[in-house]
Parts: C-alpha cells; sequence; structure tokens
C-alpha cells in the first residue's frame, strides 16, 4: 500500500506543476490530498479522525526537531539523520490530548504543493481544514479514504487497513522488543496512549509471547549451547536459522 500511495502521489504531484488544463489539475488536487491524508494516517497510526480534522494552523507549526543541534551529545548518527528528515507538528487528538503528528519530507512537499496551489485551483481557501472537501467548509473522511485506497491498491486483506487495526498492530509488535520504561512512555505518549492502556489492552497473547521468547531459551538449553552465551534476559539470546532448522529434527 505505501508503494503504491507513493507512486500516485508522484504522479498526481506531477500534473499539478505540469501542463495540463485547468480541470485535471483540480483532479489531481484533490486526489492528492487524499492520498497525503492516507500517507499520514498511515504513517503515524493516528486516529483517522484526528489527522482528517487537521487545520492549516497546526501544519503551519511544524519543524525540524534539533535543527539548531541542542540536543546532538545525547542523540546517535542515526536519531541525528531522522530528526532532519522529519518534520514534527502537533494537533488536538482524542479527549483533548496534545498528540504529534510526523511528516517525511516528500509528504510534506506534496502538502506544501497543495497549500500553494488551493486558491487558484479549488474553492477551499476560505477552509480551515488542511485536507478540505470541494465544499471548503468539511474535511475530508480519513476512514472513508483508508478504505477506499486499501481496496484500489490491491491489499490481499484491505480490511485490516483501517487506522484503529493499524494503532492496535504498532502497540502489539513493541512487546516484542525489549522497550524500557522510556521508551515505552515515549511510544505511548505520541499514540496518545496511556501507558497502562498500552500495555494491558494492547499485550501480545501470553502464547505469542511464549513462542516468541521462551522458546529461544528452549532451543539454547536442547542444544547444550546455553553456558556459551551471557544471557542477561531473553532479548539477549542470539538464534541461527542453522539451529532453528535443526530443530524440526530435534538437533542443533
Amino acid at each position: 500500500m505505501s508503494e503504491y500511495l507513493r507512486h500516485e502521489a508522484e504522479t498526481h504531484a506531477n500534473t499539478l506543476q505540469g501542463s495540463a488544463s485547468d480541470c485535471e489539475k483540480r483532479q489531481a488536487w484533490h486526489k492528492l490530498s487524499e492520498i497525503c491524508l492516507c500517507q499520514t494516517i498511515l504513517f503515524n497510526r493516528r486516529r483517522s479522525g484526528e489527522v482528517s480534522k487537521m487545520t492549516v494552523e497546526e501544519y503551519s507549526k511544524n519543524k525540524l526537531t534539533n535543527d539548531d543541534g541542542e540536543l546532538d551529545g545525547c542523540l546517535t548518527k542515526l536519531d541525528k539523520d531522522l530528526c532532519r528528515y522529519f518534520y514534527r507538528t502537533e494537533i488536538i487528538a482524542k479527549r483533548g490530548r496534545i498528540a504529534a503528528v510526523l511528516f517525511p519530507r516528500q509528504v510534506k512537499e506534496n502538502i506544501d504543493l497543495l497549500i500553494r496551489s488551493r486558491n487558484s485551483l479549488t474553492n477551499c481557501f476560505n477552509s480551515k481544514y488542511l485536507f478540505a472537501t470541494k465544499s471548503a467548509s468539511s474535511h475530508i473522511r480519513g476512514t472513508d479514504v483508508l478504505r477506499s485506497i486499501a481496496i484500489d491498491c490491491g491489499a490481499e486483506h484491505p480490511e485490516r487497513l483501517r487506522s484503529t487495526k493499524l494503532r492496535k498492530h504498532i502497540a502489539t509488535m513493541t512487546q516484542l522488543f525489549n522497550l524500557s520504561e522510556n521508551e515505552l512512555d515515549i511510544l505511548a505518549k505520541f499514540l496518545g496512549h496511556d501507558i497502562r492502556v498500552h500495555r494491558e489492552f494492547y499485550r501480545l497473547p501470553d502464547g505469542t509471547m511464549q513462542v516468541a521468547k521462551v522458546s529461544k531459551l528452549l532451543m539454547m538449553m536442547e542444544s547444550g549451547q546455553i553456558t556459551r552465551n551471557s544471557v542477561n534476559s531473553l532479548d539477549d539470546i542470539d538464534v541461527d536459522d542453522q539451529c532453528i532448522e535443526g530443530m524440526s529434527h530435534f538437533q542443533c
């Protein structure tokens, strides 16, 4: 789906900046707006309604983080590179919470193009919404856009591409990572969750956690290699592919 969105975004952005007719450009403007909305929901795993209601004013406050280099000493090289690539703004989320939204550079450039061209191509120039509809008084519904594009892109299971399921997906998958208390808190805050909600309601089933983590310990014990590993946690155990394949015959 992400690759489909990137291709469609490039196509409609080129139409907007090319020599197409005004009618074609208007159609491209509205399609690109839907695509940028979908990309923002997907990337951030945000509630579709929250992103749909983002205002032009909220978006205009986006900026690079750590652009003054003040925190360079606390960041890895990768961290610093990411801070130079992603733009960040804040919106009002569920229950009035302040939530962050990140924009990859290319998505931001396409949204900037939409803002520059909305006055001349659409009647949305008076709308406060970033992702405005043709009526200018309302916003595009992210739920409808996700559902439509999930089908158009040919996804094998389009019904799974919903903001609620995407949010649950990131919350549950992180249970497989050995995140620190601070890292869990950062992620939960980004998702707009209370840390207790993040842990209690989006926990992976015990069976999954046991297979993913405890099975590594059992495999190393079965092979007699556990004494050769310095293991402080289950995440420290490293099991190679050959060992996994050998387990089909109970030897590795």
